[in-house]
């Protein structure tokens, strides 16, 4: 009676857990990507780049400064003709200066522009950072996923092995009782059974336990999450050419490199202000009033730093060379890429041939253990024998469901390493 009420129990814990409504993969990928913390960077992202570029344009409105300072000298101008009817007293040693300048941006070479376009494309490079790390997530989830499915599906199968024992149990018990049968070979399915219940906690263990991680990562509750949805066989053409969120930050980062260059030159170009100075000092700018007075003065001013020449080849060089490591990495990428298709399509082939043959492999030992069912009841073959052929039956049903499932969980796999997914 121990046997069966612990049997009992583990079916009804099991049977439990598919009560709930089944959720789809596409459910937990969408809830564990919006619920992700590194999701919260790319809402922002986008505010902080509109603040950065509202820094950047302010450049272009006038720019106020102020300045000031106090100074005593050696020596200064004095005018040492006489000049009749007037006197000219000769500057102090210490001067004083307070001065306030706007400065207004006539032509900046592009300057601002290049600052602004630079800084729009660091803001997407931001937000496409994050999405390749959600794109692990979204890995990382279609993994549990599938093991979950094998899992259930490895039980449901122990559960069709535990029928057969349990059948096979009660004829032998009662051979035994005619004494037909050593009481070795019931118990030979007695510990089979007791073995079987002994995979079949631990199956309910394993499955806690990504439950329990799917539960943390989706932010889903575990009751939610003990029923999942078996998916349909993925069948979609792709080219070899990727369309990740990585190919898209490559492209990103070469567009980084030519703004760069293109800031670059804008740099070295002459600038033009329009400029207006407010002073008080001592002395203004009547040099010959050695007194505090308030003076202005207002123009153009042109600046152009020919400090450029020094480095300007040298900047190039530079932009040139980061290009290149920037490509090689690239080329490796894909070059991964496209080592991982290759492989997902023969994995693919594989799982399809394998399948095609699960079926009869099934009935095969199927049939082989209902005859060896009969041979055992009439005495022609050991309890272990016929052990070893629902064994063999039932490792055939496993192989079939795992394939099916790997056939599935490969091609979303190969959906993600191509990037097909983004197209959805």
């Amino acid at each position: 009676m121990r046997i069966f009420k612990n049997i009992t129990l583990v079916l009804v814990t099991w049977g439990a857990s598919h009560a709930t409504a089944q959720v789809t993969l596409d459910q937990l990928i969408e809830a564990g990507l919006k619920n992700s913390p590194i999701s919260s960077i790319k809402g922002l992202v986008e505010p902080e780049n509109e603040l950065t570029q509202k820094n950047i344009r302010s450049q272009f409105l006038p720019q106020l400064s102020l300045s000031g300072q106090a100074t005593y000298q050696s020596d200064v101008t004095q005018v040492n003709i006489p000049i009749p009817g007037a006197e000219i007293d000769p500057l102090s040693l210490d001067q004083y200066k307070l001065l306030a300048e706007v400065n207004q941006v006539i032509y900046d070479g592009g300057l601002v522009k290049q600052k602004g376009l630079l800084q729009r494309t660091a803001g997407q490079i931001e937000q496409i950072q994050v999405d390749v790390e959600l794109e692990k997530m979204r890995r990382q989830i279609i993994q549990w996923y599938f093991s979950i499915l094998a899992i259930e599906r490895k039980y449901e199968l122990l559960e069709l092995k535990q029928e057969n024992l349990l059948a096979n149990l009660s004829v032998l018990q009662h051979a035994y009782e005619q004494g037909a049968v050593l009481a070795s070979e019931v118990k030979t399915i007695a510990a089979a059974e007791l073995k079987l219940q002994q995979q079949q906690q631990l199956l309910l263990q394993q499955k806690t336990a990504v439950v329990q991680a799917l539960s943390l990562l989706t932010k889903i509750p575990v009751s939610q999450l003990n029923a999942l949805e078996l998916p349909q066989t993925q069948t979609f053409s792709f080219n070899l050419q990727t369309n990740t969120y990585t190919d898209r930050l490559f492209e990103l980062q070469g567009t980084v490199l030519e703004q760069q260059h293109d800031l670059q030159l804008a740099a070295q170009r002459p600038k033009l202000n329009l400029f207006l100075q407010g002073g008080y000092g001592k002395p203004g700018l009547n040099f010959l009033r050695n007194e505090f007075d308030t003076y202005y003065i207002m123009g153009v001013r042109a600046q152009w730093n020919l400090g450029s020449i020094y480095t300007r080849k040298n900047e190039y060089q530079i932009n040139m060379l980061q290009r290149k490591k920037l490509a090689a990495r690239q080329a490796s990428f894909h070059e991964q890429s496209q080592v991982q298709i290759a492989q997902f399509e023969t994995t693919i082939q594989a799982l399809r041939d394998n399948l095609s043959s699960d079926d009869q492999l099934i009935g095969l030992y199927q049939d082989i253990r209902k005859t060896a069912e009969i041979q055992m009841a009439n005495g022609a073959i050991t309890s272990a024998t016929l052990l070893e052929k629902i064994n063999a039956e039932h490792e055939a049903q496993i192989q079939k469901i795992l394939h099916e499932l790997e056939l599935i969980k490969t091609s979303y796999l190969l959906q993600h390493v191509t990037g097909n997914y983004l197209a959805n």
